[in-house]
């Protein structure tokens, strides 16, 4: 019996990965990956993985801010999900969901060792700030930015690229039309586009992070929608960004989930 280990390539570099040896997981394992959403050892090489690939997904969840502890009740240790920033400071102790923002003034410690700057100083970060008081109760709403920047968009294209590649397989990824894209991905080469939108479910499907399918049309533009924790994202991986456009207008025209070009 040949125990030769069977040569594997790398979809991201086109390098051999046959002696890689970790998951690629297509969510953010730490972001609540689906369950059995991943791709085998060998199919993203750990040098990709465990580097610029981590590196993208570590900005992709930066940008969710408090979403993530909102949606996830504890990390896969059972320990409380926290994010933070100079501003704000949320929490999810097993179901138990906490932000601390410091409203105005100096410096607040609300956790020791964790000082919160006033969200006077940066309305960038979180605004239109209003209370009220209802007897014993007060109640508080705000609006947090979600600004997507040039790597997030490309930890999302990563996503998108990684779940074509677990329906369809490697070596239809493999293709050298899908250059353009590994290229994006790896190096930041090129300005690729995304329609962000209101959250938008697919059927019946449920869960905070949802993949339906995707879409190949004539004209050989290839389409990946997803949802993670309820904002709709659409990548266009092969194909003119125009496609995105047209996609932007059908849904205006449907009443769909309002989109925007980022």
């Amino acid at each position: 019996m040949d125990n030769k280990v069977l040569k594997k390539i790398c979809i991201f570099c086109k390098k051999d990965s046959s002696e890689s040896k970790s998951k690629e997981h297509i969510v953010p394992e730490s972001m609540g990956c689906p369950e059995g959403l991943y791709l085998s050892p060998g199919i993203v090489c750990d040098k990709c993985n465990n580097n610029i690939l981590a590196r993208l997904d570590s900005d992709l969840q930066d940008c969710f801010g408090i979403l993530k502890p909102w949606f996830i009740a504890q990390n896969k240790k059972g320990k409380p999900i926290t994010v933070k920033n100079k501003y704000y400071y949320a929490e999810n102790n097993n179901g138990h969901f906490s932000i601390f923002i410091n409203k105005k003034g100096k410096p607040v410690e609300v956790k020791k060792g964790i000082f919160l700057k006033s969200i006077e100083d940066n309305k960038k970060v979180i605004h239109s700030f209003e209370e009220k008081i209802c007897g014993k109760e007060t109640n508080v709403k705000f609006s947090q930015n979600f600004i997507l920047n040039d790597n997030s968009k490309r930890a999302l294209h990563k996503i998108a690229f990684e779940f074509y590649c677990w329906m369809h397989g490697e070596d239809v990824v493999l293709d050298k039309k899908f250059d353009i894209v590994r290229d994006y991905i790896l190096f930041g080469k090129g300005k690729r586009s995304i329609l962000m939108g209101e959250k938008y479910r697919f059927g019946d499907l449920e869960g905070i992070h949802q993949f339906h399918s995707t879409a190949q049309d004539e004209k050989g533009n290839i389409i990946v929608p997803f949802l993670l924790f309820d904002i709709s994202f659409v990548v266009s991986l092969v194909g003119s960004m125009e496609k995105l456009q047209e996609m932007k207008d059908k849904a205006q025209e449907l009443s769909l989930p309002k989109f925007i070009a980022v």
